[in-house]
């Protein structure tokens, strides 16, 4: 990979404050780049098309820009079948983007991305396995069997134990892992005896329960303290403490365009009188001629990252023109990463890059760009978006009688008979994502209230 590739890689995976103090860092290093505030007589490129061409043959020699820098043959800024970001894991992301990154670059089969994505989307902040996985395999009809296999090889990503269903399950996936050795065997056959009989930490009945000397079964449960019992808590959730938008949506001609926020988006300029200096000079200064390659590149590397970023937001809004026009959850489209990838002609990875810490600004707020995708919920008129599914949940609340507020069960049937099949347990986990209360301590509440007023 060339350097200005992994430069433009770099860019395009920052945060609007990092990319800022980034180019700031260079302008006070580089003398060929100057910060251009529009008075220049050239617009600032934005595409691949208007990037600046390097002046004659032999100067592209000089700095060995003509191999690293040929324009692609489509509008896609990278080559055919070869996606940079493939073999590469971006930083600062959540538990589920980590899991997810992993599991499209392992090598899972159609059927076994379905169930694994359906896992990752029901892991919880500790990392472990909310629903069933009998109806996760239903909901996306995959058998058990490839279910549980697929769970096993989630079990053993990065952070191991990830996916379990219970404690003894997410110890035993990472000693699994550890090297093999006589105290690792004992510490799977404590676990396996079960977590109340380790809680009394009687060295001498576990070591007679398992056959194995005292000392190894010390060793053992040493080594069992060391373990993560929440393996999701240890991934940084990569927020963002200040929130600026990086584009911005306007309606022109009655249709919905998405448009760069000019105010924070740093650009900059080649130092013409600079470069015409060092053209002009009989001997060339490897510094200057160091620093001249360096300009360019940052040009090239901010374009392809105002390019890319600017296709991957518009293609999202087009495909979520419904909720823009109703400013309405309810009428939000399941949005999958392969979706905008088919659109932008980039792999679903990049995708998961480019919308990683980058923000719209919107009439109805600002909202991350990993916003607007959703998994899709079964429903009679074709599939809805969790995002939907959540707000008619939230609806129903809204509209019950506060003295019989609604169990998680009714709101599943009434959101079958609306068409809408979802399980009492998946109700039960978008409410509590919405930090909603449950029947019974809403209900309470209500109590509550009335008695203070009283």
């Amino acid at each position: 990979m060339t350097p200005q590739l992994r430069q433009a890689i770099r860019l395009l995976q920052l945060s609007i404050q990092e990319l800022r103090q980034e180019v700031q860092q260079i302008l006070e290093s580089n003398v060929m780049l100057l910060p251009d505030d529009g008075s220049a007589d050239t617009e600032p490129a934005d595409s691949l098309d208007d990037l600046p061409e390097i002046d004659t043959a032999a100067e592209q020699d000089d700095y060995g820009l003509d191999d690293d820098w040929r324009e692609p043959a489509s509008d896609s800024w990278q080559e055919s079948d070869w996606d940079p970001f493939e073999n590469m894991a971006s930083g600062g992301e959540g538990l589920q983007e980590q899991l997810l990154w992993q599991i499209r670059m392992s090598r899972f089969s159609a059927e076994e991305r379905a169930i694994a994505e359906a896992i990752v989307d029901a892991l919880n902040d500790d990392g472990y396995l909310t629903e069933p996985l009998e109806e996760l395999c239903a909901a996306v009809e995959v058998d058990l069997e490839t279910g549980e296999r697929v769970l096993h090889r989630i079990q053993a990503m990065d952070p191991p134990g990830v996916g379990a269903r219970d404690l003894a399950e997410c110890l035993l996936a990472q000693l699994r892992l550890l090297p093999p050795s006589d105290a690792r065997d004992a510490a799977i056959a404590l676990v396996r005896l079960g977590l109340e009989r380790l809680a009394r930490a009687d060295h001498a009945k576990l070591a007679q329960d398992i056959g194995r000397p005292v000392a190894l079964v010390a060793a053992a449960l040493e080594m069992i303290r060391g373990l993560n019992p929440r393996p999701g808590s240890a991934v940084n959730s990569g927020t963002t403490e200040y929130v600026i938008p990086d584009v911005l949506l306007v309606r022109r001609g009655g249709r919905w365009q998405v448009e760069l926020n000019s105010a924070v988006t740093p650009r900059v300029r080649l130092n013409d009188e600079y470069a015409r200096l060092l053209r002009q000079a009989d001997t060339r200064s490897p510094q200057m001629q160091a620093q001249l390659q360096e300009a360019r590149w940052l040009i090239r590397s901010l374009s392809v990252r105002n390019d890319t970023l600017l296709r991957v937001a518009q293609a999202i809004v087009d495909r979520q023109q419904a909720f823009f026009d109703a400013g309405d959850e309810e009428a939000m489209c399941p949005l999958a990463l392969r979706d905008i990838a088919e659109v932008v002609e980039v792999h679903e990875s990049t995708i998961s890059r480019v919308t990683t810490n980058k923000y719209m600004h919107t009439p109805q707020g600002i909202f991350p760009l990993k916003y607007f995708f959703s998994t899709e919920i079964p429903a009679r008129d074709g599939g809805l978006s969790s995002v939907a599914v959540r707000a008619r949940i939230r609806r129903l609340i809204d509209q019950e009688n506060p003295q019989q507020p609604l169990s998680d069960q009714q709101i599943a049937a009434m959101l079958t008979a609306e068409g809408v099949r979802v399980a009492r347990r998946t109700v039960a986990k978008y409410r509590e994502a919405m930090r909603i209360p449950a029947s019974y301590d809403r209900k309470q509440a209500v109590n509550r209230r009335q008695t203070t007023s009283s």
